[in-house]
């Protein structure tokens, strides 16, 4: 949970300063960084929790509104 609220801090303040935009590229660049390999998942010691992660970032607002 707390990696949740962080990153959904960040998009809201990519949102708020650059917009709501931005803040969806962040989003998908960060999420293709994960499922590439850019972001090393091999720290992760399972699939399980790989998925898990993937599926929180796809979950993020993108823009100022709460996360839901």
């Amino acid at each position: 949970n707390a990696q949740s609220l962080c990153l959904q801090h960040a998009l809201q303040h990519i949102a708020r300063v650059e917009g709501s935009g931005a803040a969806s590229a962040f989003r998908e660049e960060l999420l293709e960084a994960v499922k590439d390999g850019s972001i090393d998942m091999a720290l992760l010691e399972d699939q399980a929790t790989y998925d898990f992660v993937v599926a929180m970032i796809e979950k993020l607002p993108t823009g100022l509104e709460s996360a839901k």
